[in-house]
């Protein structure tokens, strides 16, 4: 009897080690937090024909290596409320099977299977398409980790080239409505929240962005006359345009006044950026240049027409009216020459100013050299002129000196009359040899020849003769 039981005992735990052996007792745990909330759910261990899973151990500890919970439930979740916002937390499930082998009942213990996961609030980053004319709410973007209430939130909305912030919001959600470019760009926002559990009390603060990708039709942004051509030629026009996702198609269409039509091939169609204002400011944006050639047209057709431009999303159209001063430019269009060639229009300016300068500078050397030159002459002639001025009064004193001395007979009348005289003649002759480019030395003093000697009897007789008559 003894034996029988023996054999008994051996044979149930072979089976009993059997069945434990073909047991599947793994399962998946997934974890999440809500808030200050850690959720937890596993999936059923598929077990085998003889044992099945009957409950689950649920265990969480801290990264402190603190035991927080420690229970036993039948049902595939668990829940718990109250973790803290500043620690990791570690979530282990064990199952329990309950076996029946020859109408004998057990129960197996399964392996323990864990998973792991961070309190932080993690603030991510997020894209968000907006749809022309359609309305969007931008949330902040708060994805896991474990936080309270959200005391305060600002939104700093930025677009362009250089991220200019064009407006702000102090509102926990963004409504979007009726969708245009405009409203795309990047949200940067701040968001200050409460922690949990014993972090409950502090303050905390995420930052992140929201991207809004704008699709819709394309936008004309401006267009340029760039080559001018007379009637039955043609005119070059520029055009900016901003096309989201994609870029605009080639084949654009031109509505004329009239009424009429025509469809035309972009020369290119390349990426740029230009100015654009909108939200009151003017920003540098991103977009594409077409360039057209209008031919063979009337030429007021081409001061007002519309044009259309196309992409996957729709059309746009732009009515294009050439200003009054442009008007009566028959060559080309000053403004966009000097956008093309700014290098060469800067450097001829500055040539011509330099040259200028230059040709100023050699005038005013060459005046002010003749001015000086002038003023020596001058003055050299001046000095002779008087010069020459002093010796011929002293030759014409030398001359009729004689004739100023007293008359013999003390004929006054003589006297008077002929002092008038000398001086009358006098006053000739200096006039005559300063001004009249006479040399003195033509004059010969010696008084053979001139006969001065007042006393002699030539002059005695002339003096008779005068005085007769």
């Amino acid at each position: 009897m003894y034996i029988m039981i023996c054999l008994f005992i051996v044979l149930l735990r072979f089976t009993l080690i059997r069945c434990n052996s073909d047991l599947d007792s793994s399962t998946s745990v997934n974890i999440w937090i809500d808030r200050c909330t850690l959720h937890i759910n596993y999936t059923r261990p598929a077990g085998n024909g003889s044992c099945m899973p009957r409950s689950y151990r649920v265990m969480i500890v801290d990264s402190e290596h603190d035991k927080i919970t420690h229970t036993v439930t039948d049902i595939l979740k668990y829940s718990y409320y109250g973790i803290n916002s500043t620690l990791q937390y570690t979530v282990k499930v064990q199952p329990a099977f309950s076996c029946n082998v020859s109408g004998i009942t057990s129960t197996l213990i399964g392996n323990f299977s864990e998973t792991t996961i961070s309190a932080f609030a993690g603030f991510n980053n997020q894209t968000v398409t907006a749809n022309e004319s359609t309305n969007v709410s931008i949330n902040c973007p708060v994805q896991e980790g474990a936080y309270g209430t959200i005391n305060f939130i600002k939104w700093n909305h930025k677009v362009g080239k250089n991220n200019v912030m064009v407006r702000n919001f102090t509102t926990t959600t963004v409504g979007l409505v009726n969708v245009k470019f405009e409203d795309s760009g990047t949200y940067f926002y701040t968001a200050e929240y409460r922690g949990c559990g014993f972090e409950a009390a502090k303050l905390f603060q995420g930052e992140g962005f929201v991207q809004v990708n704008f699709h819709g039709s394309p936008i004309i942004s401006a267009v340029k006359r760039a080559i001018y051509g007379h009637a039955e030629n043609s005119s070059t026009y520029l055009m900016d345009v901003i096309s989201l996702p994609k870029a605009p198609r080639s084949k654009i269409m031109i509505e004329y006044k009239n009424g009429s039509k025509l469809k035309i091939n972009c020369s290119k169609v390349i990426p740029a950026a230009f100015p654009y204002y909108m939200h009151g400011k003017v920003l540098d944006v991103n977009g594409y240049q077409m360039a057209f050639e209008i031919e063979k047209v009337i030429e007021k057709w081409l001061n007002e027409f519309t044009v259309y431009v196309y992409n996957d999303f729709g059309k746009h159209d732009f009515k294009f009216v050439l200003e009054e001063r442009k008007l009566k430019l028959n060559t080309f269009d000053i403004e966009s020459f000097i956008n093309m060639n700014t290098a060469a229009v800067f450097g001829l300016s500055g040539g011509v100013v330099l040259f200028v300068v230059i040709t100023s500078g050699v005038v005013i050397c060459c005046i002010r050299k003749k001015r000086k030159r002038n003023s020596t002459c001058k003055l050299q002639r001046t000095d002779s002129s008087k010069a020459q001025g002093d010796k011929t009064l002293q030759l014409v004193d030398r001359i009729y000196s004689p004739y100023e001395a007293p008359n013999q007979d003390g004929d006054c009348t003589y006297n008077q009359y002929n002092q008038k005289r000398i001086e009358r003649e006098r006053q000739q002759i200096a006039s005559t040899y300063s001004f009249g480019g006479f040399s003195l030395g033509e004059f010969h003093e010696e008084d053979t020849t001139y006969n001065n000697d007042p006393y002699s009897t030539i002059n005695q007789k002339n003096g008779a003769v005068a005085m007769n008559q």
